[in-house]
Formats: C-alpha cells, structure tokens, sequence
C-alpha cells in the first residue's frame, strides 16, 4: 500500500449490521480510503452513498475469528471517492476499520 505524499492518516471503525448505515461521511479534501472488514460477516459497500443493500454493490468477505483475512477496498491518489459511503450485512455485524488520508 502506497500513501499520497503529505499523507495524514485518521483511522476510526464502523459497525455493520443488516440495517443500510454509514461507514464514513462526505470529506471533500479526501486523499486517501481504505476499509477493511475485520469482522465475521459479509459487508456490501455502497460506494455512491445511497441505501446499502446487501450483495449489490462492493462486497468485503469476512475476516477470521482472530480478525484477518477479511475483505479490503482501498483508494488513492485521483480515484478517491469524496462522498459519503454506506453498508449493510445480509445477517449478523461486522466491524468495518476505515482509514481516511487528507
């Protein structure tokens, strides 16, 4: 993973659960995006911000029950999404790790 020059990092989580919810709000000065699924259940990201419904948009798969191997997504450089992104699982939660760069 490459960081953008000037990269400073901010690293909070999210919840998933079967209920569409937020996983980070609209930062227009956004460099840098990376989410990474540590928890034990399927998430689906919706990149555009709208109401996440499971399997329909980016799915992350589930970690381990030590937390590893889970599905990621990450962005940089000119192709980092600005707005708002929601998720959702299809049953159970999942905790989402979101790494954001200005």
């Amino acid at each position: 993973m490459r960081f953008p020059i000037g990269f400073s990092a901010v690293q909070t989580s999210a919840s998933a659960s079967t209920a569409s919810g937020a996983v980070i709000a609209a930062n227009p000065s956004r460099k840098y995006l990376g989410i990474f699924n540590v928890g034990q259940a399927d998430v689906t990201i919706n990149v555009a911000g709208a109401t996440a419904v499971a399997g329909t948009g980016v799915v992350l798969g589930a970690a381990s029950a030590g937390g590893v191997g889970g599905g990621s997504i990450v962005w940089e450089a000119t192709g980092v999404p600005v707005n708002g992104l929601t998720c959702r699982t299809a049953a159970g939660t999942s905790t989402l790790i979101v790494v954001e760069g200005q």
